[in-house]
């Protein structure tokens, strides 16, 4: 367990103790996003550390602009609107169990970590 916590944390604590957040809600919505930005992009002095290979700013700028055009584009809106809806529709309406719930929140967080991803390299 940490030994520091937010201000955050400490009210979001509070409320699950004093049981106005259920179990479910506390997991699925402030602990599960176990992976971050920070672990699939890492800037260092030599370049953009991607899954594990240092990548040179010079190399991305190429594929900025494909990047940028992407998340602009129909195929990218049409992928994301689609995960969303399915990723609510387990959560709020077919779940039967906690399971089923955060596999709805993981699918709404991963596309955010896509979108997240593709933004960082459109921004080089």
């Amino acid at each position: 367990m940490k030994s520091e916590y937010t201000t955050e944390e400490k009210e979001l604590i509070k409320l699950f103790r004093k049981g106005k957040l259920p179990l479910a809600s506390f997991i699925t919505s402030h602990l599960f996003n176990a992976v971050t930005i920070d672990d699939v992009w890492q800037v260092t002095p030599h370049g953009i550390k991607i899954d594990g290979v240092i990548v040179s700013k010079e190399t991305l700028h190429g594929v900025s602009q494909e990047a940028q055009k992407f998340l602009e584009g129909q195929l990218w809106r049409q992928v994301k609107r689609s995960l969303q809806l399915s990723a609510n529709t387990r959560m709020y309406h077919k779940a039967t169990n906690i399971d089923e719930i955060i596999f709805g929140k993981s699918m709404l967080y991963c596309t955010e970590l896509m979108e997240t991803f593709i933004g960082k390299i459109s921004k080089i």
